[in-house]
């Protein structure tokens, strides 16, 4: 574009002063800089050009040429940075100002505006100097939103440099400054809070300038921010207000009395009390607002970064003193990870050291750029805060001590916010949080007088978290925990000294003070990496010794409720030598024990002894009946399933107290990235590196081919797959051609040239060549140009040998890729619309490619981050100290470049191990209780809990203590007892009345908190070890301990693969307020044309093509314009009917008592003529239901509860055959109880003639003798199947109808069905492994498969429903819509979410969980009366007329939900 005579015709125009020349050059120099690049205007000297621009922007005759000129220097800084500084030198920035605050021209100013925003990227102090901050702040109101954001852009980054020199051109902005806080766009919010941090962080150490900075005013509309009086604020701005308020606390005391009495502290407490609401991690969904409220909780997202979290508690411990005497003060500990020779109570946390402090910088081939980047991303963001030491002079440390102890207001609150920071301290993994929060605490309990501590801590369990910090380990916690023990038995000696013994404070002390294990809780059973200081361990233990000494000196003996709770305990252990009737009375005992008014600390439950009696009472085996053991069950519920007033059952306080005691106890270990373990970095800091490329070399194995090498870049998340792909398109020719004759001898004469200034390319290799140490050989007759090494060979005229076989010339290796291999590719790009019959003969005469790593040949479906994770060499990096224990992901591993070596080989290649996240396991066979007992579901559930071995103990048993063992199994059997506590009741025809305990009280927040955090960790998840680890078989065995929306979340994120993973995680952390900059895990969309007259067999075809696909499905269909997702979900639907039509016959045959049961599959004989339909349609039904889990899809499919219990993993019993056949189950049922009392007779009198014929005569079935009902042993309703040889021609008498009654239930439930179950296993495992559907109950899998069937109300639809575009939630016509929708019928209710979803039930969480909500918009019309509302059911769009009244809204609107269900047209 450029040259440089068109630049001197340029310059010559505008020195002739001549205004026409001057617009023509202008108008043309705009034009080519508009398109340039910094690539095309090398080169270009920018210092002979800005001086005329400049002086063209004085030309206040013609404003044309002002705004051209204007125009010009813009694009010129933006298309070459590099020339701001000669704009600035021709002053340029004093010529903007002024434009700008003349404003006679509003384009003018504007494009003045967007000058100054470029030149203070470069050199934001020249706009400061000549008054650019306060120009720009000027007229701020009229310019357009977008500008106004670029202003405070502007403004924010001269902020950075801000001197003492050029600090009045700020303080005169600040009153407006202050002001923006307040306006309603959370950009200039949260830009105007960063401005004010980097004001702050730049006069650290000057009084003088904090105090001129913030002001009250300023300081009232930031903790504004924080109160949340502003609800269009986005939490992204919290952490930035935090820490400028954290930089101000620390500067000196009248700043921090400042913010503490606009009432920080409150602002801060609310905070955390919200995040603990939000379930520590901002998952746990929260209850809808009311109509047209938005909670900030709700717009800016449910809960808190774990970066705010931690700001929030180094607030509130910077505004408190510090502590200057006791053992804090004598032991300094320099490092937050040295220990005592344990990890922390949380687990084992994995840090690993690094090279910088904002992720890993590609390498490039410029070296200066990586530094360059690196500089511009850390300009571009806000600075980290400065983390000083809490070591403060006295006399500033004294001013605080009289702050805090004189303001009565202000420890009230602390000590009111302690519950929240302990709370922080035990919901947490972050080491720095948690570090900082036991700071706050062991403050507030120094300095707080003892009358404020003993009203506090009245209810506060504070002896047991001294104990749970000093068992920890670290040295840090355990010097916070023996200080504070110090300090509360010195202030309330009456009140601790009995609960530090209660609670095992006085034991844990003791244990460290004599370095001894014995009698301690169980310890961490983990590595140390960080050896103690010797000189720090000694001064904590002799502190130790002496609290012992001074305050507990005399020999404690065992406690009453310990002894008592000892004595329970041993009663229990022998209860197979007691009397059924003495289990009440031990029970008894410890229910008045549990309730007492002293009740019983976590220490003494634990100690006691109690757990593994509880354990043995509920769950051995005995020789005995099981009636004996559901007998105990019923004597046990009786005993505890008893409220007394309003306080909780019995059963709840056991649930709680067994919680706590698995949180004293467990030690599972946390495997973090180093990313994951830096609270100040955000969650999504871990997802930087995956956008980083990796570096591979591709090396060829070829036997015949020379050792090339490539080197690529290439995502973390795409797959061996792809680089096969690229192999094959880019490197095959290359091999080919190696393989083919060289070129023969040039034909014309070979003559060496001289360089070319501007480079020159060989016209036989294509390398390319600059400067003039080059040697050119160049063809004049054919234009020809060849570098030394390729004229050589062409003079020689190499060959190498001719190859048996010639192909094409210019022709690609023909590389077979296995069909099924490649559906399985993740990230596949759009596969074709039909399918090619004769592919897989065609590519059984293709070659192969192997692929592999470090001698590991690697599957296509492994991700180039996972394989490198676990097959190359770069954890060498890390040195001798790295645990093999421990998942490493690090930046290390972008710190080299993998050799990836491939060859061409022939089909006879086998498969590669499949990566573990896609592997198909084969399903578990039906499992059928068979013992009499099994004709209770709830009785059956019972016993097999508590015969069930947890998988979590027998894997990771070596990481868990005895006691931990105990209380998850003591938790399992009374959670299914819990749950099955009426079944058994009925069972053993006991009619007591039972207060059982509520579903949440086994909930564990700190081990949801340790699975979240694993499986929240982006580097973590993409290695596979979420499914590797404790997370997957506690969550199987033990679901109750965590939610449903935290189930959900973990099945989510390590089910699906990376790519949807990381879509999901990205999701989530947008919804805690993270902005996610790097966008992963791209997922295509298929889309796919049907017929409607044909959607059985197009939806069979779809799934074997597309099923295992890795992109989102999406469905339209021919001569329908509709497309997106209401033509998906409409899909599903119709699929779901034409499924339940049963064409094929595989469903079993509902009589008329048991419509409603469900669908469940026939029993099916080996030589069933269906056989291969049925199975073949199983299979179908396999994958469809688990691709409606992958895309998040509701199927209309009604499953018999004993189908998802097979489909969940769970065991079958006779009893489950009544709900899907009651008159035969109730049959069965009556069979078996006769056969009970058959057997009776014959025990107590003999089988003789006598009582053969007695029995005969009066065990009847409704009156009628067994013989005379005609049965033989074919199977009920189904008379081609024999259950036993010859079954046509075996009558059922009394005698054998209960072998009848069992081989009935055996067929129904186990042996006719459990091909089809396999086939529907198979099938599933296509899309996902099926086993991870375990987490959930057969409740919560029923609502994921077929949605919420939730009512539609007037309340529930005004809190979900949107209305824009004319209506309101007051309008009259959406009135009566909610009032007519809210009397229509299950069956209407249908109707009506389908004809605005497409599927008939809503999804998870019913209403407001649509995306995108429901809304209501008014749709125009000259007779609104006479017009049918429409939708758009892609976006759950209503387009509702403003209708006269109710009768015709309600007449229109099922008009249109009949007539419009059938097809997607143009509305």
């Amino acid at each position: 574009i450029w040259n440089s005579s068109k630049v001197a015709a340029i310059v010559s125009s505008l020195e002739t002063g001549n205004e026409g020349d001057i617009m023509m050059a202008l108008t043309e120099l705009c034009e080519l800089l508009s398109i340039s690049t910094e690539e095309t205007l090398i080169g270009f000297r920018t210092d002979t050009v800005t001086p005329h621009l400049v002086r063209c922007m004085q030309m206040e005759e013609n404003q044309e040429i002002m705004l051209l000129a204007c125009r010009a220097l813009f694009h010129l800084m933006e298309a070459l940075p590099c020339s701001i500084p000669s704009v600035v030198a021709a002053g340029g920035v004093a010529v903007f100002v002024e434009k700008l605050l003349s404003i006679q021209i509003i384009d003018l100013a504007e494009q003045a505006l967007l000058c100054l925003e470029k030149v203070s990227l470069e050199s934001p102090i020249s706009v400061l100097k000549e008054g650019g901050m306060g120009a720009m702040l000027m007229f701020l109101d009229f310019f357009s939103i977008s500008l106004q954001r670029k202003v405070v852009a502007s403004i924010a980054n001269m902020a950075k440099r801000v001197t003492d020199a050029h600090f009045s051109f700020v303080e005169d902005c600040i009153p407006q400054l202050s002001q923006l806080l307040v306006y309603e766009d959370p950009t200039l919010v949260e830009g105007t809070a960063t401005i004010f941090y980097r004001l702050l962080l730049n006069s650290q150490g000057n009084e003088t300038r904090i105090a001129k900075i913030c002001t009250e005013t300023v300081v009232d509309n930031l903790l504004a921010i924080l109160r949340r009086d502003r609800e269009w604020v986005t939490t992204s701005t919290w952490p930035i207000v935090i820490k400028t308020l954290i930089i101000l606390v620390r500067q000196s005391t009248p700043m921090a009395y400042m913010v503490m009495s606009h009432g920080v502290v409150g602002c801060l407490l609310a905070l955390l009390k919200m995040q603990a609401e939000c379930s520590g991690l901002g998952i746990e969904a929260s209850p809808a607002p009311s109509p047209g409220v938005m909670s900030p909780a709700t717009k800016a997202g449910k809960g808190m970064s774990a970066e705010t979290v931690g700001e929030a508690v180094e607030l509130l411990e910077a505004l408190l003193p510090v502590i200057t005497e006791g053992l804090l003060s004598e032991v300094k500990v320099e490092s937050a990870n040295d220990g005592l020779g344990r990890e922390e109570s949380s687990g084992s946390v994995l840090s690993l050291r690094t090279r910088g402090p904002s992720g890993l910088m590609i390498e490039k081939d410029d070296g200066g750029e990586e530094e360059e980047e690196e500089e511009e991303e850390e300009e571009d963001s806000v600075q980290p805060l400065q983390r000083p030491s809490r070591a403060v002079d006295d006399a500033q440390n004294k001013e605080r001590i009289a702050m805090f102890t004189s303001n009565a207001e202000f420890m009230t609150e602390m000590a009111n916010g302690l519950p929240d920071l302990i709370d922080v301290y035990s919901n947490t993994v972050h080491r720095y949080s948690k570090h900082r929060s036991i700071s706050a605490i062991a403050a507030v309990l120094h300095f707080a007088p003892a009358s404020l501590l003993r009203d506090s801590l009245a209810s506060l369990p504070i002896s047991s978290f001294i104990a749970h910090i000093i068992h920890s380990g670290e040295l840090l916690t355990v010097t916070t925990g023996v200080h504070i023990a110090q300090v509360l038995i010195s202030k309330l000696p009456d009140i601790f000294s009995t609960y530090f013994v209660r609670e095992g404070v006085v034991m844990e002390i003791n244990a460290l003070a004599n370095n001894d294990s014995a009698g301690r809780l169980p310890p961490p059973k983990m590595d140390t990496k960080d050896p103690p200081l010797p000189n720090h361990m000694q001064k904590v233990r002799d502190a130790a010794k002496r609290f012992l000494e001074e305050y507990f000196s005399k020999e404690q003996g065992v406690l009453q409720s310990l002894e008592e709770l000892q004595k329970i305990a041993a009663k229990l252990d022998t209860w197979k030598t007691r009397k059924p009737s003495d289990y009440a009375s031990i029970l008894q005992e410890l229910t008045d024990l549990l309730s007492s008014a002293e009740g019983v600390s976590t220490y003494e439950f634990v100690k006691s002894g109690v757990v593994p009696a509880l354990r043995s009472f509920l769950t051995a085996k005995d020789s005995e009946s099981c009636d004996t053991r559901l007998a105990r069950a019923c004597t046990f519920l009786k005993s505890f399933a008893v409220q007394k007033g309003d306080n909780p059952p019995y059963l709840t306080t056991l649930m709680k107290k067994l919680v706590a005691s698995l949180h004293q106890t467990e030690r599972l270990p946390i495997y973090i990235t180093e990313h994951g373990d830096n609270a100040s970095a955000g969650w999504s800091s871990s997802l930087k590196l995956l956008a980083q490329p990796f570096k591979l070399m591709l090396i060829s194995e070829n036997p015949k081919s020379e050792k090339s090498a490539t080197t690529v870049m290439i995502e973390p998340l795409a797959t061996i797959g792809a680089v096969e792909d690229f192999i094959q398109c880019k490197l095959a020719y290359k091999e080919e051609e190696e393989e083919e004759q060289m070129f023969p001898p040039h034909p014309h004469p070979l003559t060496q040239a001289s360089h070319r200034p501007s480079g020159w390319r060989c016209n036989q290799c294509s390398a390319g060549f600059r400067g003039p140490g080059t040697v050119r050989w160049r063809c004049f007759a054919c234009d020809y140009d060849l570098c030394e090494a390729c004229a050589q060979e062409a003079e020689e005229g190499k060959k190498k040998p001719e190859k048996e076989k010639k192909r094409k010339s210019g022709s690609l290796w023909p590389l077979r890729r296995d069909k099924k291999k490649e559906t399985k590719k993740e990230d596949s790009a759009s596969s074709p619309a039909t399918v090619d019959e004769g592919s897989e003969e065609k590519h059984d005469e293709k070659a192969d490619i192997s692929i592999s790593l470090n001698g590991t040949i690697l599957s296509p479906s492994l991700s180039i981050f996972k394989a490198i994770h676990m097959y190359s060499d770069w954890r060498e990096k890390l040195g001798p100290n790295s645990s093999s224990e421990m998942i490493h992901t690090t930046k290390a591993m972008w710190d080299k470049v993998y050799q990836l070596k491939y060859k061409f080989s022939k089909p006879s290649r086998s498969e590669p191990e499949l990566d573990s996240s896609d592997s198909t396991s084969k399903p578990e066979v039906v499992r059928l209780n068979k013992s009499k007992e099994g004709q209770c579901a709830g009785c059956s559930n019972y016993l097999s809990a508590c015969e069930y071995e947890l998988s979590v103990v027998k894997e990771y048993g070596d990481v868990m203590d005895d006691v931990t063992v105990d209380v998850l199994y003591v938790m399992n059997a009374l959670h299914t007892l819990n749950q099955n506590a009426a079944d058994i009741m009925k069972y053993l025809k006991d009619t007591t009345p039972l207060a059982l305990a509520a579903d949440t009280d086994l909930r564990s927040n700190k081990l949801t908190n340790k699975v979240l955090r694993q499986v929240l960790d982006g580097l973590l998840l993409c290695t596979g070890h979420p499914n590797n680890s404790w997370c997957r078989p506690l969550l199987v065995d033990c679901p109750f301990l965590f939610s449903f929306n935290t189930r959900m979340t973990f099945f989510e994120l390590a089910s699906f693969g990376p790519s949807r993973s990381m879509l999901r995680l990205q999701e989530i952390l947008e919804k805690q307020g993270e902005e996610c900059k790097y966008k992963l895990g791209r997922v295509h969309k298929q889309k796919i044309k049907l017929a409607r007259d044909a959607i059985m067999d197009s939806a069979v075809k779809v799934m074997d093509v597309y099923g295992s696909q890795k992109a989102f499905l999406e469905f339209e269909y021919f001569d329908e314009v509709g497309t997106g997702l209401g033509p998906t979900m409409e899909f599903y639907t119709l699929v779901s009917r034409a499924l339940q039509a049963d064409n094929v016959g595989m469903w079993l045959r509902q009589d008329e008592d048991s419509t409603g049961f469900g669908l469940f599959p026939r029993p099916m004989a080996k030589d069933d003529p269906k056989r291969d339909e049925i199975l073949k349609m199983s299979k179908f039904i396999g994958q469809f239901l688990a691709r409606a889990l992958y895309d998040t899809r509701v199927v209309d499919l009604p499953l018999a509860s004993p189908l998802l219990k097979i489909l969940r993993g769970c065991p079958l019993c006779y009893g489950d055959l009544k709900a899907i056949a009651p008159t035969l189950g109730a049959t069965v049922a009556t069979f078996l109880t006769l056969a009970e009392e058959r057997d009776m007779i014959t025990e107590a009198k003999g089988r003789t003639p006598e009582t053969e014929k007695m029995i005969e005569s009066t065990l009847l079935f409704k009156g009628v003798p067994i013989a005379d009902l005609s049965l033989d042993f074919t199977l009920s309703g189904y008379p081609s199947i024999e259950m036993v040889p010859g079954g046509a021609k075996t009558e059922v008498t009394v005698w054998n109808m209960d072998q009848y009654a069992e081989l009935t239930c055996e067929w129904f439930l186990k042996k006719g069905i459990e091909d089809q179950v396999l086939a529907m296993g198979n099938g599933a495992n296509q899309v996902f492994p099926f086993t991870q559907l375990r987490y959930f109950s057969v409740a919560e899998l029923d609502l994921m498969l077929c949605g919420s069937g939730e009512p539609l109300t007037v309340q529930s639809l005004e809190a979900a429903t949107v209305c824009d575009h004319g209506y309101t939630v007051n309008s009259k016509a959406v009135q009566m819509l909610f009032s007519v929708l809210s009397k229509f019928n299950t069956t209407e209710c249908r109707q009506f979410v389908a004809f605005v979803t497409g599927a008939p039930r809503l999804p998870v969480g019913g209403l407001k969980a649509l995306k995108p909500n429901l809304t209501i918009v008014r749709k125009t019309a000259s007779d609104s009366d006479t017009v049918l509302p429409s939708v758009m059911t892609c976006q759950n769009y209503l387009k509702l007329p403003d209708y006269s009244s109710e009768a015709i809204l309600e007449a229109k609107l099922r008009q249109a939900m009949t007539e419009g269900a059938d097809a997607f047209h143009l509305s």
